[in-house]
């Protein structure tokens, strides 16, 4: 990715300007919930909560291609220990909102359609 977190489009053959091609979809989403964690990494008195919808929408039609929802409030180690894989993958402590977001857009992707999962953990 260069400098600046600009990336480069590299135009398709016989394709003089990329903005001239036809859209095939829009991929959109709406963040319906953002609390931050209101303590510490180790203590919270109220914990991260983020909520969020992304579609794939199709520009010809307008219908919807794909949706994916995440809605997810931390929750103690011990309330579920079947979460336990959740908790470490983000370090084992609370969650910013911020981290707790990126976690869930890592679950969301998966489910988009031709993501394949990298058979390396």
């Amino acid at each position: 990715e260069p400098a600046g977190g600009s990336v480069r489009v590299t135009p398709e053959p016989g394709v003089a300007n990329p903005a001239q091609r036809p859209l095939d979809a829009v991929l959109t989403g709406v963040i319906t919930r953002y609390d931050n964690l209101q303590g510490t990494a180790l203590a919270v008195d109220q914990p991260a909560s983020v909520a969020y919808e992304a579609y794939l929408i199709s520009a010809r039609d307008g219908e919807i291609l794909w949706r994916a929802r995440f809605d997810e409030t931390q929750k103690p180690l011990f309330d579920n220990l079947l979460l336990a894989g959740r908790f470490f993958k983000g370090g084992g402590v609370w969650q910013t909102n911020d981290t707790l977001a990126r976690i869930g857009l890592e679950r969301v992707v998966k489910t988009f359609p031709g993501i394949v999962a990298s058979p390396w953990p």
